[in-house]
This record gives structure tokens, sequence and C-alpha cells, in this order.
């Protein structure tokens, strides 16, 4: 099995936990309220759920993937 390229898997999660960004901005602008509806609670979801999806992709690209790839 090769080593894990590192880089490449904190650059996945930073794409990811942005894309998760841009996707809640674009809810909470079409008017979707998380939490009790105060600005903290939106802003304590919104991060929670990309640091959420960012952690879920470097697990993914950094142990399963590589161990699905190993010869």
């Amino acid at each position: 099995m090769k080593g894990i390229d590192r880089k490449d898997v904190l650059i996945r999660s930073i794409k990811t936990f942005l894309e998760v960004v841009l996707t809640y901005v674009a809810t909470a602008m079409a008017g979707v309220t998380y939490g009790d509806g105060t600005l903290s609670a939106e802003i304590t979801v919104g991060a929670l759920l990309s640091a959420g999806a960012a952690g879920i992709a470097a697990v993914l690209n950094g142990v399963i993937l590589p161990l699905l790839r190993a010869e």
C-alpha cells in the first residue's frame, strides 16, 4: 500500500468544507432557518455542518479509498 498523500487529503477536505459553506449560505439566503433562528445559532449550525462534511471527506480520502486501492 502506498503512503497517504496528506496534501491531497487536506485540499479535498478544504474543498468539501467550502462546498458545504456555499450551499449553506445559499439556503440561508433563500430563507431557510436552522436552529432557533438567531444569528449565532445559524453560524454555529453552518460551521458544524461544514466541519462534519470536511471530516467525512478526510476519512474517505485519507483512510477508506487508500485501503480500497491497496494492491
